[in-house]
């Protein structure tokens, strides 16, 4: 089934299956977190943001922007 296989939009940097987004360029996730790209390579630079290289494009997946949420979540309280 075509739809059950991960693609790449090159023009935009992300992973989708279907119409769901499941990995994201560092300025992609920055949009989604409210953050800058800069802060996000920080992040992944830090060991914060989990990430993995697809060529020599660095892609973080909506898993790890959710891990990354849920472990702010937990430290502020």
């Amino acid at each position: 089934m075509h739809g059950d296989k991960p693609s790449t939009d090159s023009t935009h940097g992300t992973f989708q299956r279907g119409d769901e987004q499941i990995a994201y360029s560092a300025k992609h996730a920055g949009a989604v977190l409210d953050l800058s790209e800069r802060t996000v390579q920080n992040l992944i630079a830090n060991g914060r943001i989990r990430s993995f290289l697809e060529g020599r494009s660095r892609r973080i997946s909506r898993r790890a922007l959710e891990e990354y949420c849920r472990n702010r979540e937990a430290e502020s309280a």
